[in-house]
């Protein structure tokens, strides 16, 4: 189990100003290993933290991904997303948890970048979003994985920079199985 750092301000309640409710986190595994006790006294705070995961295993402190994602959620946020590649990603709140795959059939030219591109399409969701709820974060990671498959296909932004608002629909159409 991880020591809970103690909160110098309370968590908002759930009728807290909208702003509590998009902080997220997305941390890696430099912060992990160099400022680990400042990083906890942060993730006490967001509601929702994401990582990938080998870092969920340096922070949770386990080879269990569901058992690290409890042992992170112990610690004060309401969500952890826990990316996994071309495996898709997990999604864990204390009392749900969800997957959706990665998109198949994509041609990968380099992968760099797709975790944050994964972020990024995660953020862009929710802001557009009037509640934030375990069903919203879950459709949320599929928008966003639909924004990592562009973001592998070619080096750098270049495919990131060419890709509209009907290249992303069609292809959340092929996670319509998946929306909850």
């Amino acid at each position: 189990m991880i020591r809970r750092p103690p909160r110098s301000t309370p968590k908002p309640s759930s009728a807290a100003s909208d702003v509590y409710k998009r902080q997220i986190l997305d941390t890696m595994n430099y912060w992990i290993e160099k400022t680990q006790k400042e990083l906890f006294e942060i993730i006490c705070k967001v509601n929702l933290v994401v990582i990938n995961d080998e870092e969920s295993q340096m922070l949770g402190k386990s080879d269990s991904i569901e058992e690290c994602a409890k042992n992170i959620l112990s610690c004060g946020p309401d969500y952890i997303i826990i990316k996994k590649g071309s495996h898709g990603a997990e999604l864990f709140s204390k009392h749900q948890r969800s997957a959706i795959p990665a998109l198949d059939n994509i041609k990968v030219v380099d992968p760099t970048g797709a975790g944050d591109s994964f972020v990024g399409g995660v953020c862009g969701y929710l802001a557009l979003q009037p509640t934030i709820s375990f069903k919203e974060i879950h459709n949320a990671m599929i928008y966003g994985a639909v924004i990592a498959s562009f973001c592998i296909e070619e080096f750098g932004l270049a495919r990131l920079q060419k890709i509209s608002k009907e290249n992303i629909d069609k292809r959340i159409k092929t996670f319509s199985n998946h929306l909850l």
